[in-house]
């Protein structure tokens, strides 16, 4: 692929913001205090460009998803991140800050640190295509930890692709043939690169709801050139087009299960565990609490009714490194028909 070099501006300007501490000073009679620390306001400064690439049916969100497009099976297609070396730096700085010295084991094991990794603007290219400004960011948990330390830095990416449109107008409501944000999986600690596309295929086989998945090779020029990262997964992201396209209704409850919640043993469920990622604010998991219930009921597949309570969730898997056996059910599916996937973590739970 021939990236058009006179259509990437260099960017000058570094995303990290450096924090003034402040301290007043005190005389004899008086104790000393410290004033609060502000972070400095970046300026943008690359801002002033035109978007020539953007067409409606690839940059505008006026049009669907183009799923043949972006998840096409049949080829490995190629990702070109160009991010300047200021703000790459400020990435790996954020990484540093986090979770210690790439490639050296914290002596305390992994950390807790639940913030996300910053967002940095960068232009992606796709054959031949430049889209502006688009934020990416590291993401993962344990996964993305174990990495770092091991000084792998095959990291997995989150992309939004108008999260900067507040710095950038050009790009208001920007899209990927008609999707906002995808997550970038390295295939961590998956010699057969497979797990992911794998697992969501059996998964869409067995009629459950699903994120679309495909293979990209993904190259990186953070100053010295295009560098290959090696063959990532894409997934399409939950809470956007799988939820609009593949559920009737989005009013019900997405989670995030973490940490020991993920596994869905009997006697496990904390709230602590499950993070809403809607309805944040309806302190409720009645229905995480009935999908338990209906996971360990002995009579689910020979009872009528613990069958049918089985059948009123669907779960959507993002596979992790962790194996572990999910029943998952969708409406309509006969009481016993359950599927056994042992290649998947359900990290996702949506009622329907």
């Amino acid at each position: 692929m021939q990236r058009k070099l006179s259509k990437m501006p260099y960017l000058t300007l570094a995303l990290f913001a450096l924090l003034a501490a402040c301290s007043s000073s005190s005389n004899d009679d008086s104790t000393s205090s410290s004033l609060p620390v502000t972070p400095e306001v970046e300026v943008v400064n690359d801002a002033d460009f035109e978007a020539t690439d953007w067409t409606e049916a690839t940059h505008s969100n006026d049009v669907d998803p183009n799923y043949s497009e972006v998840f096409d099976e049949t080829l490995v297609k190629r990702f070109d991140f160009v991010v300047t070396a200021e703000r790459w730096q400020s990435m790996l700085d954020d990484m540093a800050a986090k979770y210690g010295e790439f490639g050296r084991a914290s002596g305390g094991g992994l950390s807790d640190d639940d913030e996300d990794p910053i967002f940095v603007p960068a232009d992606v290219y796709y054959n031949g295509t430049q889209w502006y400004r688009v934020g990416i960011r590291f993401k993962g948990n344990s996964s993305l930890q174990t990495s770092w330390q091991q000084g792998i830095l095959k990291l997995s990416f989150k992309m939004d692709f108008d999260e900067f449109e507040d710095d950038y107008p050009q790009i208001d409501n920007q899209r990927f043939y008609g999707f906002k944000k995808f997550s970038l999986k390295n295939n961590f600690d998956d010699k057969s690169q497979l797990r992911e596309k794998v697992a969501s295929d059996v998964f869409r086989k067995a009629g459950v709801p699903v994120s679309h998945t495909a293979f990209y090779q993904l190259y990186l020029d953070h100053g010295d050139g295009p560098e290959y990262f090696g063959l990532y997964t894409l997934v399409e992201e939950v809470d956007g087009e799988v939820i609009d396209t593949q559920f009737s209704s989005d009013e019900g409850n997405l989670y995030k299960p973490e940490d020991f919640g993920a596994s869905f043993i009997e006697g496990s469920f904390a709230e602590e565990y499950f993070e809403k990622k809607t309805n944040e604010d309806d302190a409720d998991w009645s229905d995480i609490l009935a999908l338990f219930s209906a996971l360990h009921d002995d009579t689910a597949s020979t009872d009528p009714p613990g069958g049918q309570t089985l059948n009123r969730f669907s779960m959507s898997t993002d596979s992790s490194s962790t194996s572990l056996s999910t029943r998952s059910f969708k409406t309509g599916t006969p009481t016993g028909g359950c599927h056994t996937i042992t290649t998947c973590t359900p990290t996702r739970t949506h009622r329907s």
